[in-house]
């Protein structure tokens, strides 16, 4: 999705949040959202990336990643 914005920077950024997601992945908490959930997230992100609306597309990618945020957040006692 992020290819045709022709900044290796962004790629480069994307592979690395997934190589550190992918070695934590085993001690995260369980997704709080349904695949279905999880979808319409990332069809926002396009949707508004398709549109143009700058934005938006902030909006959507800050909601996005609100959920990985959550489960890398350890809780409060």
């Amino acid at each position: 999705m992020y290819e045709p914005l022709g900044n290796p920077l962004v790629i480069q950024l994307l592979a690395a949040f997934w190589d550190v997601y992918h070695a934590l992945h085993a001690e995260l908490d369980e997704a709080d959202e349904t695949p279905t959930e999880i979808a319409a997230r990332h069809r926002r992100v396009y949707d508004a990336v398709r549109a143009g609306d700058a934005e938006e597309s902030i909006a959507a990618l800050s909601e996005h990643f609100s959920g990985i945020r959550r489960r890398l957040t350890p809780e409060q006692s």
